[in-house]
């Protein structure tokens, strides 16, 4: 029985499992629709993968009741954890269902299966961080992470029970345990899906600053001119006035940040990530967070 979750799980039903894996990670500053196939286009220069797609097989299951639980229990630890913390720690935020999260979750978990590995970086090199800056296409973050789980040979009567393991599981882990506990991070999606007897679930998280609309496009011409905005932007975050491009594996962004009302895409082409720029008056400095990648054509 465990008193700090809230959840009953006999400990000796984790122990005697015979193949469970673990693993977790954390990608800071800084999210793909299910439905038959998956594309995965170039993330950055030297690393193309336009022919890459996630075939999703016709007997391999989304398991969206366990999936929901899932984020049940996530946000039960956050809560448990609000409730026990000392009188001058900062109450952590619960976390608010991202269906983009959702579906990039769900699809590392069908990649993994379908090509027999388990990590956070496929085969390629494509890590959660990229992954989630390439398939959300409006998400601006201060921060995302990842965690992952997998078991083989459980009996699908067990499945009633399958939410609470997971969760279990991770917070055992203390690296699982951060990430789920983690005050950066407001949002949430979980993917779970099995075939034969193989069950991945994967749960990616995000700090989210705000939203560009509309959707960044994934591909777009040099000069072309975008129309967007900035909305939902978290309260004390600044005014979102200014954006630039910076070349995937740099440092310093070309040139300097242009005005969102004057957004002219006038960069080399290549792979970049979208970066706005917030002006904080009350502090007098500009604050900048990440959003999608693009690749300038």
């Amino acid at each position: 029985m465990r008193e700090d979750s809230g959840i009953v799980s006999p400990m000796n039903r984790v122990t005697s499992l015979t193949f469970l894996f673990l693993l977790s990670v954390i990608i800071s500053t800084i999210p793909l629709a299910i439905a038959g196939h998956v594309t995965l286009e170039g993330f950055t220069d030297s690393r193309v993968f336009s022919a890459e797609e996630v075939e999703i097989s016709p007997d391999m299951r989304i398991l969206e009741k366990i999936e929901r639980e899932v984020f049940i229990l996530t946000n039960r630890e956050r809560e448990n954890w609000n409730a026990a913390r000392d009188p001058g720690k900062k109450a952590l935020p619960i976390l608010k269902l991202d269906v983009h999260l959702r579906r990039i979750a769900r699809t590392h978990s069908v990649d993994m299966i379908q090509r027999e590995y388990f990590n956070h970086v496929s085969p390629e090199g494509i890590t959660p961080h990229e992954r989630i800056a390439h398939f959300h296409r409006t998400l601006i973050s201060v921060s995302t992470g990842e965690i992952i789980w997998k078991e083989t040979g459980l009996p699908p009567e067990s499945y009633d029970e399958l939410a609470e393991l997971i969760v279990l599981t991770w917070m055992e882990s203390p690296g699982h345990r951060d990430r789920i506990l983690s005050p950066d991070y407001t949002h949430m999606g979980a993917g779970v899906l099995t075939l034969g007897n193989v069950i991945m679930a994967t749960e990616n998280f995000a700090g989210v600053i705000g939203y560009i609309s509309p959707p960044l496009p994934k591909k777009a011409a040099q000069g072309r001119r975008l129309q967007m905005s900035v909305t939902d932007v978290v309260p004390g975050t600044g005014i979102p006035e200014r954006f630039d491009l910076l070349p995937m594996g740099a440092e310093d962004a070309h040139g300097d940040p242009i005005r969102l009302d004057h957004a002219r895409l006038m960069y080399p082409p290549g792979t970049y990530r979208f970066r706005i720029h917030f002006m904080d008056k009350g502090m007098s400095r500009w604050r900048i967070f990440f959003g999608p990648t693009i690749l300038i054509l």
